[in-house]
C-alpha cells in the first residue's frame, strides 16, 4: 500500500490526523486552525465546535463523527469526555445536546479566537492589542456593544481620551438598553472632567 493510500484508509485517517494536531511552539488557537487546515488536505470533513467553555474539532468518517481536542494533542473524544471536559472547564456538571456539537462558521471561529486574544492581552494590560483585537471584532460584528465599551476603556488606559469618549458616547447612544449604562455615564463624565482640566 502506497502512502496516499495508507493516508486515505479509515483506520489510519483518525490516528494521522490526530497526530497532526500536535505542532509544537504554537498556541492553542493555532493548533486548532491548523488542525482543522490538516483534517481537510487529508480528505476529512473536519469541523470546528465550540463547546461551552473549550474548542474542539469534529470529523466525519462515513457515517460516524469523532471528536478531537486540538488542544490536548489531537486526544480523541467521545461524547461522554466532552460532558467532562466541560463540566471541568465551568466547575459544574453539565449535559451536552447535539445542539451544542453544531459547527462552527469560519466567521465565528474568527470572533472565538479574536476574543481570546483580546482576553490575554487585557489580562497583560497591553491596551493597545486590545484595542487591535477588538477593531478586529467590531468588523466582524458592528453591533457587538460590548466592544465598543471596551475599546473605550483601553483608549482610556492608553490616554486617548477623545478616543474614549468617542467609543462611550457611541455605546450609550446605540445600545440604551445595556444592565452597565450607568457605570458607563460614570466613565464618560469622569474621562469629560480629566480632558477639561487637560484644556
Amino acid at each position: 500500500m502506497g502512502l496516499p493510500a495508507a493516508l486515505t484508509g479509515r483506520g489510519a485517517r483518525p490516528i494521522l490526523w490526530a497526530a497532526c494536531t500536535g505542532f509544537a511552539n504554537t498556541s492553542s488557537w493555532s493548533k486548532a486552525s491548523r488542525a482543522i487546515a490538516v483534517g481537510k488536505r487529508l480528505g476529512l470533513a473536519v469541523e470546528g465546535i465550540g463547546l461551552p467553555g473549550h474548542f474542539i474539532a469534529g470529523a466525519r468518517l462515513d457515517d460516524s463523527q469523532i471528536f478531537l481536542d486540538p488542544f490536548n494533542g489531537g486526544a480523541l473524544l467521545t461524547p461522554e469526555s466532552c460532558e467532562k471536559l466541560v463540566g471541568r472547564v465551568l466547575g459544574r456538571k453539565v449535559t451536552l445536546t447535539d445542539e451544542h456539537y453544531a459547527p462552527v462558521s469560519g466567521r465565528q471561529l474568527l470572533g472565538r479566537m479574536l476574543a481570546n486574544l483580546k482576553a490575554i492581552y487585557w489580562q497583560r494590560q497591553a491596551w493597545d492589542k486590545v484595542v487591535g483585537a477588538i477593531d478586529r471584532l467590531l468588523v466582524l460584528d458592528s453591533k457587538a456593544a460590548g466592544e465598543w465599551r471596551d475599546r473605550g476603556i483601553a483608549w482610556s488606559n492608553m490616554g486617548e481620551i477623545q478616543r474614549s469618549l468617542a467609543d462611550w458616547e457611541r455605546y450609550l447612544t446605540e445600545f440604551p438598553n445595556t444592565k452597565d449604562h450607568e457605570a458607563v455615564k460614570g466613565h464618560l463624565r469622569k474621562a469629560r472632567q480629566k480632558l477639561a482640566q487637560l484644556n
